[in-house]
């Protein structure tokens, strides 16, 4: 029963709860009720006596129809975190064991805050809330749709209040273990017969989405006879881009990767952690959803449009503290430069060692002592990944070449430096040796859980991205509540509001309260000497002239020769003066 009288006074204590029935007799001809009781050994109503101190109970003849008792229930529990404080339930049966509409819920004692969930293994973890009944049948309702843990929680996290909804995802990873699987719920768009016709529907989404609080398909780019593209994001990501992927080495890099079977038209995601939280079971960073790109070319014109796009919502940011990572894929990392100039580039060190392991097993194959030489050297435990400064990468490098490369056949020489050289050299200018992708590759798991691993249809896919952009911010802003999976790290505690003071918010208010928490840190750009002991502040546009572009050493200071007068013959207009 206490699943179905919820409260927010926290963990109820089921064992020593007590459910207890007393029948009444009504009266067929005044209405009275007069007490009986049930004897479950005899199977009959009795009437109870009392002789020596001990109860007797007789049957009553003949039993009274069905229709004549009326039953009231009472159900008694005391709190987990004090036992003198209890709360007692009362409401009544009909003859069919029917609950009535109306129940009276006492409290006696003194209220105190609730205590942790009994299953919980921290010590510090926030009191135990249950879940209201109306929010669990909804949960109940969802799962049986085939729609993942995911879809249900963030849609319930942003139909509902923040302490209407569950409290957390376990809640409904448990409800849907219980639940059988059924239909899944369909999405109530028209299905489009076409791959003309998917696009048509996205055009006409492109206009409902400019009357919305919250666009979210923002551009269709259709040139000539290419797929057209769509770029997908939110204001409220752009703000975020800024706040956290700007701040040197401690901001979070801006990773993008692309990734298939989606539909018929590739997606490629921008992944990016948001630092002002952190996971409560992990304690870890976690991993938002950027800009996201829908496009059925991979060449480095059709990523430009995209780039080119985000680096002018960008624009008033230095590219110079902004750190871009990706895969190996040429034609992104092409335009990634073009669109974000000075911005600093790293790339997946696993793909890296990857292909370089394929290289040199077609070249000297897989059981060569060259080939473990060269992989040791560059990554292994004490090879060029495992370097932090350039200084100390250099000096390997040089070693490399004295006594690895030597050994090596000409077509691996030549792979190391025309190509591996560089952009593990990049990596640790950054300040990120070993980097790899796997947020990216986080996200895209994420999206294809979504999905249930099927192909969508432009429409649903779009919908579905919107609904994951959504529930992350939904999340972010609970965990000013502190609900949710996350929760603010120390520095921006202060932030925090109670659920009350969030629910008496409106819908302005509360946007304002999530933009002062999660803005623009402003970072003053610095640099680190090699052995990390000495940061200075670095001089703005480093010491270049304006519109300058290119480096000082090659740029000359033009100066404007005068002409010398050339005095005419017989010009004596100073001679006064002489």
């Amino acid at each position: 029963m206490s699943n179905v009288f919820d409260d927010d006074c926290g963990v109820w204590d089921k064992k020593s709860a007590q459910y207890n029935k007393y029948p009444y007799l009504q009266s067929s001809d005044t209405g009275v009720l007069k007490r009986i009781f049930w004897n479950a050994g005899l199977g009959k109503y009795c009437r109870e006596s009392k002789s020596s101190g001990k109860h007797i109970y007789t049957p009553l003849e003949p039993q009274p129809p069905a229709e004549r008792i009326v039953t009231l229930v009472r159900y008694t529990a005391t709190l987990a975190a004090n036992k003198q404080y209890k709360r007692q339930v009362t409401w009544l049966l009909s003859s069919d064991d029917a609950p009535s509409d109306v129940a009276i819920v006492e409290y006696f004692g003194q209220h105190v805050d609730g205590a942790a969930h009994g299953l919980c293994k921290k010590a510090d973890s926030e009191p135990y809330v249950r879940t209201p009944v109306d929010t669990m049948e909804q949960i109940a309702s969802l799962t049986t749709q085939h729609e993942s843990v995911k879809a249900v929680y963030n849609h319930l996290t942003s139909a509902l209040d923040v302490d209407a909804a569950p409290r957390n995802a376990a809640v409904v990873n448990n409800v849907k273990y219980r639940q059988a699987r059924a239909e899944r719920q369909k999405n109530g768009t028209d299905h489009c017969r076409t791959f003309g016709d998917e696009f048509q529907a996205v055009f006409s989404m492109v206009q409902s989405d400019k009357a919305s609080d919250a666009p979210f398909v923002r551009y269709v780019v259709g040139t000539g006879d290419r797929v057209p593209s769509v770029i997908l994001y939110t204001e409220r990501q752009i703000r975020e881009l800024k706040a956290f992927c700007f701040s040197g080495t401690g901001g979070s890099v801006l990773s993008f990767d692309k990734t298939f079977n989606l539909g018929a038209i590739y997606v490629t995601v921008a992944v990016y952690k948001n630092t002002a939280l952190v996971r409560r079971r992990t304690n870890q960073h976690p991993l938002f959803i950027g800009p996201l790109y829908l496009h059925g070319h991979s060449d480095a014109e059709t990523y430009s449009f995209f780039f080119c796009h985000i680096a002018s919502r960008l624009q008033d940011c230095q590219f110079s503290q902004l750190t871009l990572g990706a895969d190996e894929e040429l034609a992104m990392r092409k335009a990634m430069s073009h669109g974000f100039h000075g911005a600093l580039q790293v790339t997946c060190t696993r793909h890296l060692q990857n292909n370089a392991d394929k290289k040199l097993d077609s070249v000297v194959g897989s059981r060569s002592d060259v080939r473990r030489a060269v992989h040791s050297a560059l990554f292994g435990s004490a090879g060029l990944t495992s370097c932090d400064d350039v200084i100390t990468f250099d000096d390997k490098v040089t070693q490399i070449r004295k006594d690895v490369l030597p050994k090596a056949p000409p077509a691996i020489q030549q792979y190391f430096e025309d190509y591996l050289h560089s952009l593990l050299r990049d990596n640790v200018v950054a300040g990120r040796p070993g980097w790899t992708n796997n947020n990216c590759e986080s996200v895209n798991h994420i999206i294809k859980q979504y999905t249930q691993w099927r192909a969508q249809q432009l429409p649903d896919l779009i919908n579905k991205l919107r609904d994951l952009v959504r529930g992350q911010y939904t999340e972010a802003d609970r965990a000013l509540c502190g609900r949710g999976d996350l929760q603010l790290v120390p520095a921006y505690a202060k932030h925090r509001v109670t659920v009350d003071t969030w629910k008496s918010l409106s819908a302005a208010q509360r946007q304002k309260a999530s933009d002062s928490c999660f803005r623009q840190t402003v970072v003053v750009p610095s640099s680190t000497s090699t052995d990390g002991k000495v940061t200075v502040p670095t001089t703005p546009g480093a010491g270049k002239k304006p519109n300058q572009r290119k480096r000082q050493r090659n740029e000359r200071a033009h100066k404007i020769n005068k002409t010398p007068r050339v005095e005419e013959e017989g010009d004596n207009s100073d001679s006064d003066f002489a």
